[in-house]
């Protein structure tokens, strides 16, 4: 199976926040040896918002006793601040929080922040044509629910639950799932609360802040390490592209962990993918079929 990790989003910079000992805050502008800091990098040195945005930045991490400097470019190109971020990952910041002169060129540079366990905050835009927001949330939002549950949906039919902890990072940027190159991810609902709803937050949208790096699954059943809930009644309905729509038993989708890939929610014809996925309340009006059904 040829794999593709794609639809990677960087893991919020919360997470690395969450962990670190305390420390003082740097001068803004200090584009001295950034080791152990959180970078905070513009366009280029002295552009007005970028100024504004790094005084929100140090204020806050003044207040969760964070050390962070400012290191941008003088040259407002993509080439100006790869140099810059290599010599930040090289220097051992903490993590990097970048509005980037350009879509591309960034890919070995990134790279390397990931080998060396940097998280990247892109706060401007995607790097790629190829990614796509589709949830958003922090480590402090994670870690206030440890036993709760994401689930996660792909367009070839593909679902999982994996546990928020999965999720906070503080060293290696991690991606949820391996991705086959003709599969996306469609949603990711979170299934601790009361109805396990999708909401505008956890519903895919392509217009949001990238916060979380995740990409998604092939396309071969794969059962789940860990039992699933059989007292869970509440059910999953997925939407097709030709309008179809199929519901079974959220319980029927097994717990695993974030590397692994998913099981078969629903068997799809030539042309067709799951565009929509909802968690409800169990209802009689509802025809619920096994897991694996047809999108017909």
């Amino acid at each position: 199976m040829k794999k593709n990790l794609k639809k990677a989003m960087a893991m919020g910079l919360a997470t690395t926040m969450a962990l670190a000992a305390p420390a003082a805050v740097s001068a803004a502008g200090d584009t001295s040896d950034v080791s152990g800091s959180h970078v905070f990098m513009f366009k280029s040195v002295g552009n007005a918002f970028g100024v504004i945005m790094y005084e929100g930045f140090s204020s806050y991490m003044e207040q969760v006793g964070e050390n962070c400097t400012e290191k941008s470019p003088a040259e407002t190109t993509v080439a100006a601040q790869v140099q810059l971020i290599d010599e930040a990952i090289t220097q051992g910041c903490k993590s990097i929080s970048i509005s980037t002169n350009g879509d591309t060129g960034f890919d070995e540079v990134f790279g390397k922040a990931q080998e060396k366990g940097v998280p990247i905050d892109n706060i401007s835009r995607l790097v790629t044509a190829e990614e796509d927001v589709v949830y958003i949330t922090t480590a402090r939002e994670l870690e206030a629910d440890p036993n709760g549950l994401l689930l996660f949906i792909t367009a070839n039919g593909l679902g999982k639950k994996v546990e928020k902890t999965e999720f906070i990072v503080t060293k290696k940027l991690t991606a949820a799932t391996k991705l086959n190159a003709e599969d996306k991810l469609v949603s990711i609902i979170d299934i601790s609360n009361g109805n396990g709803a999708a909401t505008a937050e956890n519903k895919a949208t392509s217009d949001t802040q990238l916060t979380i790096d995740i990409a998604i699954s092939g396309n071969k059943a794969v059962a789940g390490s860990n039992a699933t809930n059989p007292t869970d009644a509440r059910v999953v309905t997925l939407k097709g592209s030709n309008k179809k729509r199929i519901n079974f038993n959220l319980s029927e989708i097994p717990v695993n962990k974030k590397g692994a890939a998913g099981v078969i929610c629903v068997k799809l014809t030539a042309g067709n993918t799951v565009v929509e996925a909802e968690v409800k309340e169990p209802d009689a009006r509802l025809k619920i079929v096994k897991r694996g059904g047809n999108l017909t």
